[in-house]
């Protein structure tokens, strides 16, 4: 319901889901750090009473602050049966060259990034940096990026909407941000890599707001649901698929080997994302 949400507020889509995106990722880097307190003073048990009491201010906030009409709005019945909407679903992604990149690309970067964060980058700080202090030195770096991540989010939410060709831009970005694994593999010191860090969150945070505002633009709303579903059960299969090869990968090849084998990886997927370039006049349609 985003679109319609942004058009009710008045603001561009480009706007919202810079703003979603980067909430999302806010919400996210600061959730792990108050979810360790609250367990240290209530234990487990009583953080999950914490989360159900959560998510039910969450649902009386869509109740009572998202209008009824935009609900009713968004319901619409096709006549079809399950089965038959899922097919039309897969149609439209087949025929659609923009899309079809789209999904196929965020499932092996999520599949490969997976790898990196579930598997290769926590054993990379024990090994170089030793247990605990690898932890902690670990967790300073992905605070690092995702903090980066939030400011790139905001302002793209200021000024998204000015950047002409977001295809392009973001093949651009794809690109430079797999440049981090190269500080990994010829082993620089902490200080450097918490610099590439803020620099690749920088880069990264756009990211996903870029791709929300061009499948929402693309899809037709008849068909957001089905669409968006495929997308999201094609990464969630990728992600552990990802880890599972990582963790064979990092039994069998050196760390400096599979940091470059990263870096390779992405490029060449990220490389793809010309086709996204390619496909920008109907993108604009």
């Amino acid at each position: 319901m985003l679109p319609e949400l942004a058009e009710l507020a008045g603001m561009s889509i480009e706007r919202a889901t810079g703003l979603t995106e980067s909430f999302q990722r806010a919400t996210m880097m600061i959730g792990a750090p108050i979810a360790g307190l609250l367990i240290a003073f209530i234990g487990a048990s009583g953080i999950l009473v914490v989360d159900a009491v959560t998510f039910v201010v969450s649902a009386l906030g869509v109740l009572v602050f998202i209008p009824t009409l935009l609900f009713a709005e968004n319901q619409s019945e096709s006549g079809n049966s399950y089965w038959q909407d899922l097919r039309e679903g897969y149609a439209f992604v087949r025929k659609d060259t923009l899309v079809l990149t789209l999904i196929v690309t965020l499932m092996i970067t999520n599949m490969i990034d997976y790898a990196w964060s579930a598997v290769t980058h926590p054993v990379y700080m024990r090994t170089v940096f030793g247990e605990e202090q690898g932890a902690v030195l670990l967790g300073l770096l992905i605070g690092a990026f995702g903090g980066a991540s939030f400011a790139s989010g905001l302002l793209f939410s200021w000024r998204g909407d000015r950047i002409k060709n977001q295809p392009r831009f973001l093949a651009i970005i794809f690109c430079l941000i797999s440049f981090r694994f190269i500080a990994f593999a010829i082993f620089v010191p902490y200080e450097v890599l918490l610099i590439v860090y803020v620099i690749s969150g920088l880069m990264g945070g756009p990211i996903n707001p870029i791709l929300v505002t061009i499948m929402y633009k693309r899809v037709p709303d008849t068909m957001r649901g089905r669409v968006f579903g495929i997308l999201s059960a094609g990464v969630l299969v990728a992600m552990p698929l990802g880890g599972l090869i990582g963790g064979i990968f990092a039994e069998w090849l050196r760390m400096e080997v599979m940091l470059v084998l990263c870096t390779c990886s992405l490029r060449v997927v990220y490389s793809s994302t010309g086709i996204y370039a390619s496909q920008i006049r109907a993108y604009q349609k």
